[in-house]
């Protein structure tokens, strides 16, 4: 298209809000120069941020300090700016929620791709970080018709409190098998389904108490609700 390169040199931040793998540096290609300077001036920002005294985003970081840039960025950066998977996660899924949002798939899709064989041309390392951001995130689970894995989740006080019967494990199984199916690609739903469960999932899911599971979606005989807050 003409114009399209030289409209993604000038806004590279738009660029990745609609193509986050570019943000690897793997993967940037003509654009790196434009998203190494978008990189540096973020950093720059928070940095002075930081020596102003401003505590602003100190709850986003594995530290507890302010992060060290934008999390729109922080795929380039060497630590991820600092920042908790799950914040980082949201962003390649969804893109920046004050911009354009793109949000093709679920985030429980994301996760299936992550752990298929389709994803293996990303590097490792941003590539676990996304999988342990999704595995922590609150909307990991979106309810897909009337399902009874769902409704073992939501009933549950707890993950102690969460039995598998084999209606709930059939019912994973399709979860995954319809993911897979949704993506397009072919890879073995017993083994990511296994993959997921492997990470603690569900107790993960259950980490922040009975109440804050809750506040998620919540089934009743096969309807569901929205949460008040998704993320």
């Amino acid at each position: 298209m003409p114009g399209l390169h030289e409209s993604c040199l000038d806004a590279p931040a738009i660029l990745a809000n609609y193509a986050p793998q570019l943000m690897l540096r793997e993967f940037s290609g003509v654009f790196g120069s434009a998203f190494d300077e978008l990189l540096a001036k973020s950093e720059a920002t928070f940095k002075s941020r930081h020596e102003r005294g401003d505590r602003g985003g100190t709850a986003l970081t594995i530290d507890t300090q302010a992060p060290l840039c934008d999390e729109t960025v922080a795929l380039r950066h060497d630590t991820f700016g600092n920042y908790e998977a799950p914040y980082v996660a949201q962003f390649f899924v969804r893109g920046d929620m004050w911009g354009p949002t793109y949000d093709l798939f679920e985030r429980f899709d994301y996760l299936v791709w992550l752990l298929s064989h389709d994803s293996n041309w990303l590097p490792e390392k941003p590539r676990q970080f996304l999988i342990e951001g999704l595995c922590d995130s609150r909307s990991i689970f979106s309810p897909r018709g009337d399902n009874p894995f769902f409704d073992g989740l939501w009933r549950a006080r707890g993950a102690k409190s969460f039995r598998w019967t084999k209606l709930r494990k059939d019912a994973w199984n399709e979860l995954v098998s319809r993911a897979l199916e949704t993506l397009g690609v072919e890879d073995s739903a017993d083994r990511i389904g296994a993959a997921i469960l492997e990470r603690g999932i569900i107790e993960r899911y259950f980490r922040g108490g009975p109440s804050a599971a809750r506040s998620g979606y919540q089934a009743r005989r096969g309807r569901y609700k929205r949460p008040l807050v998704s993320e």
